[in-house]
Order: structure tokens, then sequence, then C-alpha cells
């Protein structure tokens, strides 16, 4: 009767995989993801593949659960399996405007020094709504493995790898190992969240920096010692990582409260030092540094707060699309759970909830820190089902779901996007002779965002050294309205170490724009001057109105 049920429940598992597809294909139309929208990745073409690959996925997970128990190695496993599924994505191009401005931060470490950036951030160093540590980590990437978006992509990498397997051991540290494990298996199970690893953005390293922050703490207040201090530690580096972590690092009291037992209130106190020492540090750094925060608190409330409601994506985009609805339905049977069995651990991962719908956080992006929360949720819900073949095998249904939605559907859907064009330009860059090359952007006709911003991203991914002799701060800067939604890409002049040198003739000239070349050649007339030879790169998808289309003229 055992394998009986087994059986029966690897079957309906099965059956709602092979559903959940076609259902949510049907229903695109309800996904307004600003990024990779179902309505723009999937069409009728696409169909059949995904189908093919999702019925081998049943198959291939249906032998794997039989026979290899993965949650007896969980670290490794976890580890091996996130660097497996992401390594074929670093072949996407860089998909958002602002890892241009994480790689300008980058490269002012990376060329003037240490000092210069501890001493210039805020300053010279635009600065924006962003805090230093990640744009640190990057710039030191770059200093000691030299500026290659590869080096960025691993350490990305080797970060969610890491994260899953810190995800895996604060579910072991409040219920138990295999519970852990599994909700380090279900990150895998948001796509969306697979496309942002190997992206030179700050949202997953930051990510990490949360879930450490958080598996140190619960290791302080339970046992004491060192681990308190290593606890201040991390949870400074998350209060450097963005400002949207700070009203998320609250998880820490209430994991306090959680645990507090009335008899012994070594807890509370424990976690009293770790939060007043952090606190105080905090303190400390933003008193050094008082105007600089206060400027940057001033553009979140009168700008990030008000302009976000511009970018705003639905809960049925980011739980029955971009995140596995598998995991969501997961997440809501593992409330019910908790509520039947009084597990008070619970309320610690139910965070997420009341983060996400208590401050109508709808962007997904903007609640990437808080996913290994949700995977914590799901795995508890998970363990429900009694059989541990069928938990093994919903497990990697789950996963297996993930991955082919990401390699059918949303990576052949970057490489159409006019970011390529970018990617493709810097690799023919390095074709060329000599070691300089000269940028030039056009303004965008359709689109608010600055095209300048793409020369940094270029730069990524070339070696040759890039000068540009345009003002980036123009007039049309001074004229951007107060909510704009790419006014970040507007405020930010051109970095010194972007000057040409007199002394250079007639390098290999690179035009950025979001036009026909008849056009390109007009407003640029004698810049061309005598280059005779072109190389075009002028892709795009047709959906979104940011445009990078480039002529290189040698």
């Amino acid at each position: 009767m055992g394998k009986l049920k087994a059986f029966e429940s690897i079957l309906l598992f099965s059956v709602v995989l092979l559903l959940v597809f076609p259902i949510l294909y049907i229903c695109r139309v309800l996904d307004n993801n600003t990024l990779v929208s179902w309505r723009w990745v999937f069409d009728s073409s696409s169909v059949a593949p995904v189908f093919i690959w999702l019925l081998a996925a049943v198959v291939f997970a249906g032998l794997i659960s039989l026979r290899l128990p993965l949650e007896k190695f969980s670290s490794p496993v976890l580890f091996v399996l996130a660097v497996l599924m992401i390594l074929p994505l670093w072949s996407e191009p860089e998909l958002l405007l602002d890892s241009g401005r994480y790689f300008i931060q980058a490269k002012h470490l990376s060329e003037y020094g240490l000092s210069y950036f501890i001493r210039e951030w805020g300053r010279e160093i635009p600065a924006w709504t962003d805090l230093p540590l990640i744009p640190f980590l990057y710039g030191l990437i770059f200093k000691i493995a030299g500026e290659t978006r590869v080096a960025i992509q691993c350490f990305n990498t080797i970060l969610f790898g890491l994260t899953l397997v810190v995800t895996a051991r604060i579910g072991e540290e409040l219920w138990d190992k295999e519970t852990g494990f599994y909700a380090g298996l279900l990150l895998l199970g948001m796509p969306y969240l697979l496309t942002q690893v190997p992206l030179m953005l700050v949202d997953i390293p930051v990510m990490f920096f949360l879930a450490l922050a958080l598996y140190v703490f619960l290791l302080a207040i339970a046992r004491g010692g060192w681990w308190i201090g290593f606890s201040i530690l991390t949870n400074v580096l998350a209060l450097l990582g963005k400002y949207s972590i700070w009203p998320m690092l609250l998880v820490l009291p209430l994991s306090a409260l959680v645990y507090w037992n009335r008899e012994d209130r070594a807890v509370l106190n424990r976690a009293g030092v770790v939060l007043s020492f952090s606190a105080a540090l905090l303190v400390v750094l933003i008193t050094l540094n008082f105007e600089l925060f206060q400027g940057q608190l001033d553009i979140l409330l009168n700008y990030q707060r008000p302009a976000l409601k511009l970018w705003q994506e639905g809960y049925w985009s980011t739980f029955f699309f971009q995140i596995s609805p598998l995991v969501s339905f997961l997440a809501v049977w593992a409330a019910y759970r908790a509520y039947r069995t009084g597990d008070r651990y619970f309320l610690i991962t139910a965070f997420f909830a009341v983060m996400v719908f208590g401050l109508q956080m709808k962007r997904i992006r903007y609640i990437i820190p808080l996913l290994p929360l949700l995977a914590l949720m799901a795995s508890f819900g998970l363990q429900a089902i009694r059989e541990k073949q069928v938990r093994r095998f919903a497990g990697l249904i789950i996963i297996s779901y993930s991955l082919i939605i990401v390699n059918v559907g949303y990576l052949p859907f970057f490489r159409t996007t006019g970011m390529m064009n970018i990617m493709q330009a810097g690799r023919f860059l390095d074709s060329l002779p000599g070691e300089t090359v000269e940028v030039y952007a056009l303004p965008q006709s359709k689109s608010g965002g600055n095209t300048v911003l793409a020369i940094p991203q270029l730069d990524l991914f070339t070696h040759k050294k890039m000068v540009s002799r345009q003002d980036w701060i123009t007039e049309q800067a001074r004229r951007q309205p107060s909510l704009a939604p790419l006014l970040f890409s507007w405020k930010i002049g051109r970095p010194s170490f972007y000057t040409p040198d007199p002394a250079e003739k007639s390098p290999p000239l690179v035009v950025i724009f979001d036009d026909s070349l008849a056009s390109t050649e007009n407003a640029l007339g004698s810049v061309i001057g005598a280059r005779s030879g072109m190389r075009q790169f002028v892709s795009e998808s047709g959906v979104f109105r940011f445009k990078t289309n480039l002529f290189i003229f040698f």
C-alpha cells in the first residue's frame, strides 16, 4: 500500500506539472513583469518544445528519486546544482541599465585604488541611492582578476551557490536537515531568480548577505560565544548592501522573540548585544557620512518611493509566472500546516509574507533578498508529504520546470534584445588593432533612459580602453521630470577615466543609438571622418523602448 500511495502521489505531481505550463501560457496576458513577461517570451512555436522537455523531466526525476538520496549530501549537492544551472546563463547579456552604474563605481576602485574609493564614495564616485559594499567587492575583483565580466559572473555564481547552502543551514537550525535541504533546492525553482545571477547587479550578493546575517544571528542567540561578534559583522555587511535590506533585517528581532524561552533570558540578552552593537556601528557610519546618507534618503523618500509606482508588477506575475506556482502553493500549504501543528519557528519564515504583502512589494526584483524565506516556507509545506521518494520527486520536477522555462524561453529571448548588441560589439572590438576605442552615444527618441549608460556596459565586454568626448550631463539631462523612471541615468557625469587622450588619432569609433544609419551619419558628420570600415549590431526584440544599436567605424 505504501508503494502504491507513493506511485499515486508521483503521478499526481506529474499531471500537475504537465498542466501548469499550458495553463500559464493561456493566461500569459496576466504576466506584467517588466523584463521577462511571458507575453514576450513564449509564443505558439515554444509550446511543443517546453512540453516535450517537461515530459522528459518527469521521467528523469522519477528515476533519480528512486535511487539517489540527494538530501544526504546536502551542501555539495546544492552548490553543484546551483553552478550547473547558472553556467548556461553566463551567455546572457547585461539586461538592465543599472549594471552600467555599478560598473562605473567598481572601476573607480580598480583604476584609482582602495583609499580613493573610500574617500570619494558619494563625491567623485556617483552613488545615487547605492551603498558601497557590493561595488567595493566588484572593484576588488577587477583589481585582482582584471576587468572581465567572467570574474563578476564567477563571483555571483559562487555567492548564489552559497546562498542555497546557507538557506539549507537555516532550515536545519529551525527544523531539520532534510527541510533545510529542500529549502535550498526550491530556490532553484524560481526562474526569474536564476536569470539575475550572471548580471552585474547587487541583488544576488545582497540576498546572500541577508541570508548569512539571519543564519549567524540564529547561531548567536542560541549558542553565544564568538558567534555574537560574527553576527555583528554579518549584520553590518548586510546593512551596507542595499537600503531595502534595512527593514528586512527586522526578521532578526522577530527571530529572537520566537527563540525566547521565558525561563532563560540568555536568548534576549544575546540578541540585545548583537542588535545594539550593529545599530551603534551603523549610527557611527551615518554620522561620519551624514550629508551623503541624508541626500540618499531624500532621494529614496521623495523620488524612489513614488517613482516605483510607475514600475509596478502584479502578484500573479511574481508568484505564478516568475516563481514556480508549485513553490507558491507549497508556501501557502505550509502556512496551513504551521497553523495546525502550532509550529512557532514558521513565524520567522512567514516574515516574507509580512514584508511582501504588508508593504505591497509587487516588483519581483525588490523581493529577491527575501526569497530564501519563501523557499523555507515551501520546504516546510513539502514536509507534509510522508514518503521520502515523493518529496524528492517533487523537488526535482520543480527545479526541472525552472530550468526548462529559463533555457527554452528566457535565454533565447534575451539573445534577441538590443543589449545583446553590446556583448557582440565588445567581442568584435577586441579583434581590432589598437588599444583605444572612442564611443559616442546618441539620444533615445522613445525611451526616458540616457544612452551614455550603455558606454560602461560596453566597457565591461571589451579589453579596449574606452574614451568619450561628449558631456554626459547635458541640457536634456537637466530637463528630466522629477519622477522619470530612469532618472539615475541622467545624474551620472563622465568619469575621468573616460577622458580622451589628445595624442590619440582616429581610434575606432563606436556609435550607440536607437535610429537608422542615415540619421547617425547626419548627426555625427565629420566625426566619422575617413574611417572606411563599418560593422553594425542592430538586433532588437521590439519589446523595450530603450534600444542599443551599435555601429563601429574603423
